[in-house]
Order: C-alpha cells, then sequence, then structure tokens
C-alpha cells in the first residue's frame, strides 16, 4: 500500500502544479479558481474511496466477471473485425510488458 500511496502523491503534486498553472494562465475569477482547487483536492480522495469499496467486494475470478469479460471480447465488432483484434492482442501485450518492466523496476 506504501508505494500505492506514494505514487499517488507524485502525481497528485505535479498534475496540481499543471492545473494551477492552466488555471492561473486563463485568469479566472477568485471563487472559479477556489471551487476548482477545491474539487481537484476532493476527487482524489474520493475516488481512493469508491476504489477501496469495489476492489474489497470484487472477485476477478467469479464467474460473473469472467463473463463480462468474455462477453466483451465476442462482440460482434471485436468478432467483425480481424484489425481490430490483432490491435488489442497487442496493445494487451504492450501493457503487460509495461506492467512488467514497472515490477522490475520498483
Amino acid at each position: 500500500m506504501k508505494p500505492l500511496i506514494a505514487a499517488l502523491s507524485f502525481h497528485q503534486f505535479f498534475e496540481g502544479f499543471a492545473l494551477g498553472g492552466c488555471i492561473s494562465e486563463a485568469k479566472f475569477n477568485t471563487l472559479s479558481a477556489t471551487i476548482m482547487a477545491c474539487f481537484f483536492a476532493l476527487t482524489t480522495p474520493i475516488g481512493v474511496a469508491i476504489g477501496t469499496c469495489i476492489a474489497s467486494n470484487f472477485n476477478p475470478y467469479s464467474p460473473g466477471a469472467l463473463i463480462t469479460e468474455a462477453a466483451d471480447f465476442l462482440s460482434t465488432r471485436m468478432r467483425c473485425s480481424f484489425r481490430l483484434q490483432v490491435v488489442s492482442f497487442c496493445l494487451l501485450f504492450l501493457g503487460a510488458g509495461c506492467m512488467s518492466s514497472l515490477a522490475l523496476w520498483a
């Protein structure tokens, strides 16, 4: 959990700087800038709470989850487009490779 918190804090820190720079350059009034800053400050904790609740109740190996994933891959659009299948599998392997390299690096 500590690496996740560190990564989230690091990401939010720089995202906050970027958002603050955009807000200051856009010349919003003080009330609008304050509302945007408060909304930004609240979205991460709320998202973490929702994700924690879902993760504690979600079993990725349950039959319902597996059937839902299979139904998505068996959709008409996926079956009819060979190019989409190739691109999907290439992106799947690219994502797996990126996650593996992150696991080795972390």
